[in-house]
């Protein structure tokens, strides 16, 4: 690895400066209050040299969105090198996904601007290439659990393609994610916990694939679920603790 020199450092540093001023802006008060110059007053910078690094508030997002996505592909890593069968390897990444949600709920939040016109036709196409292959590899990292099963002989061939059944994946997940983006009252809906809401969704759709070995011959108890989260994701999930704590005192 190259080192850097002093002033490359400095530039690295004022770089993430501004990204960490935009993210806590996009936090507070919404991807449409965020501004070059809001991030320029609060850097003490003149804008033009937060121009220097960034050509617009969209790039200042996709560059945001870009280091949530691969802090979501690594907690997927781990679930995908779970030791245990493949549908529990499978249920490991949901709740890899269920523990970024928590603990990045702000984050989930300021992504949900990414894919609209007005953010995407203002992007550096290396930003959009990078994000494209992050969701990409994420995809294909569920791909590859799915895949395993069907050549193990757990998950039959002729229900639908890896590719399908992986879509049908996200859209739940995708889904779950964008409701709870929004604040909904669940509780008053009827929905008494989502999380395990959608574990029991995605049970039932793999017992339709026939997936192997099915939920009443294995269940996916709270004690299992509660395992699992404690096994792969401990630290982050102390993480979570310790911040909502913090946010009550």
């Amino acid at each position: 690895m190259a080192v850097l020199s002093r002033k490359q450092r400095e530039i690295a540093e004022r770089h993430n400066h501004f990204l960490d001023i935009a993210r806590s802006l996009l936090h507070e008060e919404g991807f449409h209050q965020l501004s070059m110059d809001r991030v320029a007053e609060l850097a003490e910078y003149s804008k033009g040299t937060v121009y220097q690094h960034f050509n617009c508030k969209e790039e200042m997002l996709g560059q945001l969105c870009i280091s949530a996505m691969q802090r979501l592909y690594g907690l997927g890593q781990r679930a995908l090198n779970h030791k245990g069968p493949h549908r529990e390897r499978l249920l490991a990444f949901f709740i890899a996904h269920d523990v970024f949600q928590h603990l990045e709920y702000d984050d989930v939040c300021m992504m949900q601007n990414y894919h609209t016109d007005q953010v995407l036709v203002k992007l550096s196409p290396a930003t959009r290439t990078r994000h494209d292959e992050l969701e990409k590899n994420i995809f294909q990292l569920v791909q590859s659990i799915v895949e395993d099963a069907m050549e193990a002989g757990d998950l039959p061939t002729d229900r639908a393609t890896s590719g399908d059944i992986v879509f049908g994946l996200w859209s739940l997940t995708h889904g779950a994610q964008s409701l709870r983006s929004l604040g909904l009252p669940f509780e008053q809906m009827g929905v008494s916990n989502a999380s395990t809401a959608i574990v029991g969704m995605l049970e039932s759709l793999l017992d339709g694939l026939g997936w192997k070995p099915l939920s009443n011959e294995n269940p996916a108890s709270p004690e299992k679920l509660a395992q699992l989260r404690t096994a792969l994701f401990k630290d982050e999930i102390d993480a979570a603790q310790q911040k909502s704590q913090s946010e009550q005192n």
